[in-house]
This record gives structure tokens, C-alpha cells and sequence, in this order.
């Protein structure tokens, strides 16, 4: 397109965008819009075909702006067709309204062609649009739009919104909360915590608030440190005792002196350390290291919440810091030291049910022993014992009395394994370690033993007893009836003056080593009495 042409189709164009978008004289332009003009304005209503459409329309844009505008223009496209006899123009008007204490900016689009007639150039169409699709029929501008938008947005927010938004979360934190509360209704014993944990922490995420980690610290009687059960959401922890140092005795201390919520920042620098620590635990570490061995990572940084209740803490770990969630940690710490409380009642009563069973059971035996005239009636004191032991929920593979020789070197023993009645047999303290273990316990001052046996061990354990007479010949019959032989076995030997009663069982039950030594007791007293009342006879 030579320069002359190019300037004259220039000249039309600006003179469109000045009377448009300017507020130049309409007929700056009016030569040059031809009655089959056709184009498309920014409102819904604005179809314009001809001159007279194109007054209108800017005529009624005009009335309607009574404020200043800023223009930037962006120019995108300046196109050239049919010999140069067509060109479509391309732009952008970056449009700034300053409407008194408010600004509002959009953008216009405006694709416009042009032709060249006889010796002029005209408009044929141009296509106004804007990025905003609120512009309503009857407006050339969203002006009102704008206003009744905000206005009721503004409405909405001070005298619905807020108040809807916090009646709803409380709503959600109270559901959450008397979840919980249900949960911890429900337990029977402190091993029940480990599921609560897990019931926690999915009740807090539910509440969108990210946790990694939650677990309840109860304040026990042991000064080492408290025991703890903890949940990762996908997972429970069993309980294990967090020692009274380091982090731990910070929360202890902070607990103590009064404190309801503690905050802990354990930084990047900080978290691998204080991981490998916990990794070095016993309890919480296996479970740590099983979870890293599974590709779960550990936290890079966290946040610790200790939110404290009368008999311990609430712990939720957070990867960011959570003010709005303070008060929710301490609500949930508050609803459960509630149900806590009645945890511990309840527990308090089942304890007492429990010694009075145990009171009950040792009065049986006491009762059988009292009632005897003779040794052979240990026989069947022994089944007694068994029972009892097992009417206890204790899982005793075996259980008896076994009188020792005057040098301790071997027993005379009664026992009972599976219920069934066995004969009374020697056992010598020689052979294996774990019978020399026993002898060298009878010699000490030591009143109770746990021995551990497993494996080798307790297979030459067994070889050396198959081999003593008469017992050998019970442990081949016990096998022969289908009585397995242990492959891992506990023996618990409490003694008494004349010997010791002998619990085998298939794991550890520390809960009940006291229950052992008090019907060792018990036997005790009368078994001495029988004694008594044997050599009166004689």
C-alpha cells in the first residue's frame, strides 16, 4: 500500500476511535459510516447497522459516562487485503474509570474493517467487546453492575457470610469433637487410645486443618516418662513411654507450670536431628523406622501443638503454623479430659472387679491346700492352679508346684500342662542352661524369674528332659496325645521356703507377675500348714 493511501485509511480509522472512545464531534466521521455498515457494540442491545445506529449508540455511551477515563492503547493487527482496497485493524484499550472512591478497569477489543470506495475509505464493521460478561441489555457500560455487585457482595459479607461461615464451622467442629467424645465413651482399656489417635487426627484433617502426626501423653505414676499412643492417619502407633527429657520434659515442664497450649517450631536445621533421636527410642522408634523403610518421609520442618489436659497432653504436629486452629486443639484436650476422667472411674471399678476375682481364685486355692492330708493331693491342687490361672485370661501353657530338695539341686514337681493330670516327676537342675539358670536363681536371694527360652535352646531344653526318667516318658506322652511342645516359652519361678510354682507361658505378661507371686503366697501359707499338720500326724 503506497504511503498516501496508508495515511488517508490511518486518518478515517483514528477518527472512528476519537469519536468513539474521545468524545470528538460525531461528524468527524459521519462521511465515512455508509448505510451498509454493519457492527457490533459491547452491550447486548448493540447491533448497529448504518449511520443512524452508530449515533445512537455513541451518543448513548456518552450520557452514560460522567466519569474521567484513562485510555491505554495496544495496538495487535494492521492487515492489508484485495490489493490494498481492505484493511482490518486489530486493538486493544486498556480503560481505567475513576468513579469517585472507586476504580474499575476492563479491557475493550475492537476489530474494525475498512474499504476503500471510489476515493475514500469507509467503515464497513467493527466488533466492540469487552472481558466482561456482566454487562447488562440497556447498558453501554456495567456501571451499575459494578455498583449493585458491590453493594450486595458487601451486604452479603457483613450480614450473612461471616456469621453462616462460623455457625457452620462450629457445627464441624462440634461433630468432630463429639466423634472423639464417642470414641473415647467407648474404651475399655488404655490400649483403645491407639485407635482413638487414629480417630483424632482423620476428625482434625476432616476439619482441613494438616496435620502429620497426633497422639495422646498420659501423665502415669512412672517417673521415667509418660505412655503415649499415636496416629500418622494411616496408621496406629502402639503405646509406647516417651522419657522424661529433651523435648518431652519441655512439655512436661510446661504442662506443670500451668500451660494450656504449647507451641514447639522445630526448624529444617533442627528436624533430621530431632528425628534421628526419636528413631533411637524404643517403641516409637521402631514405628518410625518401619514408616521411613515404607517410604513414608519424615517431616522436613513442623510444628508442635502440646494442648494439655489434667492427666497429660494432646500432641498435634502440623507442617505449617495453625493460629486458627489454637482454641479447636484446646477444645479437643478439654472434651477429652472429660471423657478421660470417665475412663479412669470406669477403669478404677473394672480393677476392683479384677482383685476381687483374683481374691476369689487365691481363696480357691487356699481353700484346696487347706483341705489336704496328703502329698499326693498336690497332684490335683496342681490342675487346680492351672485353672484358675486360666479362668484369669493368663495364656499358661503349663503351671505347678515344685518342692525342692534339701541341697536345691532337684524338685519334686506337680504340674499340670494343657489340663491334663500328670503323675508327679524329678526334675535335676543340670543338663541345659536353662535348668542351670533355674538352679543358680534357687541359690540367690532373688525371690521371682523370668526366663525367656526359644530355638536352639529350648530344643536342647526339651532333649535334656526326655532324657531324665519318668519325665521323658510324660513329654513323649504328652506329644503322642497331640499336645505340641512350645517353640518359644516364658517361665516365671516364684519361690517359697520349701520350693517354687512354676507359670509357663507362650508371651510376656508382665500384668500378671504379681497375680503369680500372690498364689505363690497364698500356697506358701498353706503349704506350710501341711507340713504342720503332716508331722503332727506322725
Amino acid at each position: 500500500m503506497n504511503s498516501n493511501l496508508e495515511q488517508k485509511m490511518t486518518q478515517v480509522y483514528e477518527a472512528m476511535v476519537h469519536v468513539a472512545l474521545y468524545n470528538h464531534p460525531l461528524s468527524e466521521i459521519e462521511s465515512h459510516i455508509t448505510d451498509d455498515f454493519m457492527g457490533y457494540g459491547t452491550a447486548l442491545d448493540e447491533t448497529v447497522r448504518g449511520w443512524k445506529d452508530f449515533k445512537w449508540m455513541i451518543e448513548r455511551q456518552r450520557g452514560e459516562l460522567d466519569s474521567e477515563v484513562e485510555i491505554k492503547r495496544i495496538p495487535l493487527l494492521k492487515q492489508t487485503y484485495s490489493n490494498d482496497r481492505s484493511a482490518l485493524i486489530v486493538e486493544e484499550f486498556e480503560m481505567t474509570m475513576n468513579m469517585g472512591e472507586e476504580i474499575h478497569g476492563f479491557t475493550l477489543r475492537l476489530s474494525t474493517l475498512l474499504e476503500f470506495t471510489s476515493d475514500k475509505w469507509v467503515i464497513k464493521h467493527f466488533h466492540g467487546s469487552t472481558a466482561d460478561a456482566d454487562t447488562p441489555e440497556g447498558n453501554a457500560w456495567p456501571i451499575e453492575e459494578w455498583k449493585r455487585r458491590n453493594a450486595e457482595l458487601q451486604r452479603v459479607v457483613a450480614e450473612k457470610t461471616h456469621d453462616l461461615q462460623e455457625k457452620n464451622r462450629e457445627l464441624e467442629i462440634e461433630a468432630a469433637l463429639e466423634r472423639v467424645r464417642a470414641k473415647s465413651m467407648a474404651m475399655h482399656k488404655s490400649e483403645d487410645l491407639a485407635d482413638l489417635s487414629l480417630e483424632l487426627v482423620q476428625q482434625v484433617q476432616n476439619l482441613g486443618i494438616e496435620t502429620w502426626f497426633c497422639a495422646f501423653n498420659i501423665n502415669d505414676e512412672d517417673e521415667k516418662g509418660g505412655l503415649e499412643w499415636g496416629s500418622n492417619g494411616q496408621g496406629v502407633f502402639p503405646k509406647y513411654r516417651t522419657p522424661r527429657e529433651g523435648i518431652f520434659l519441655e512439655y512436661y515442664t510446661a504442662g506443670q507450670s500451668g500451660a494450656s497450649l504449647f507451641i514447639k517450631e522445630i526448624g529444617e536445621d533442627e528436624c533430621p536431628t530431632h528425628y534421628d533421636y526419636l528413631c533411637s527410642l524404643p517403641g516409637v522408634g521402631e514405628q518410625l523406622l518401619k514408616m521411613k523403610e515404607e517410604g513414608i518421609p519424615f517431616p522436613t520442618s513442623q510444628i508442635d501443638h502440646v494442648a494439655f489436659f489434667k492427666h497429660g497432653y494432646i500432641l498435634f504436629i502440623t507442617f505449617d503454623p495453625a493460629p486458627e486452629s489454637h482454641d479447636i486443639f484446646q477444645r479437643f484436650a478439654k472434651a477429652f479430659e472429660q471423657t478421660y476422667t470417665r475412663f479412669l472411674d470406669l477403669k478404677k471399678a473394672e480393677e476392683q472387679a479384677r482383685e476381687a476375682q483374683i481374691e476369689a481364685a487365691l481363696e480357691r486355692i487356699r481353700s484346696r491346700t487347706m483341705a489336704m492330708h496328703s502329698s499326693d493331693e498336690l497332684q490335683e491342687a496342681a490342675i487346680l492352679l492351672f485353672h484358675e490361672i486360666q479362668d484369669l485370661g493368663l495364656p499358661t501353657w503349663s503351671a505347678g508346684y515344685n518342692i525342692l530338695s534339701d541341697d536345691k539341686s532337684y524338685a519334686e514337681c506337680w504340674m499340670s500342662s494343657e489340663g491334663a493330670i500328670q503323675d508327679p516327676f524329678i526334675l535335676h537342675f543340670t543338663g541345659d542352661e536353662s535348668l542351670k539358670g533355674q538352679y543358680e536363681f534357687f541359690l540367690g536371694d532373688d525371690n521371682f524369674l523370668v526366663q525367656e527360652v526359644s530355638g536352639q535352646a529350648l530344643e536342647a531344653h526339651y532333649a535334656n528332659m526326655k532324657s531324665m526318667p519318668k519325665l521323658g516318658e510324660m513329654i513323649t506322652q504328652l506329644e503322642e496325645s497331640g499336645i505340641d511342645l512350645p517353640s518359644h516359652q516364658i517361665n516365671h519361678l516364684c519361690k517359697f521356703e520349701q520350693g517354687y510354682l512354676l507359670f509357663i507361658t507362650y508371651e510376656p505378661v508382665p500384668e500378671a507377675h504379681s497375680i503369680f507371686q500372690r498364689f505363690t503366697n497364698v500356697f506358701e501359707q498353706t503349704y506350710t500348714r501341711f507340713l504342720d499338720l503332716q508331722k503332727a500326724e506322725e
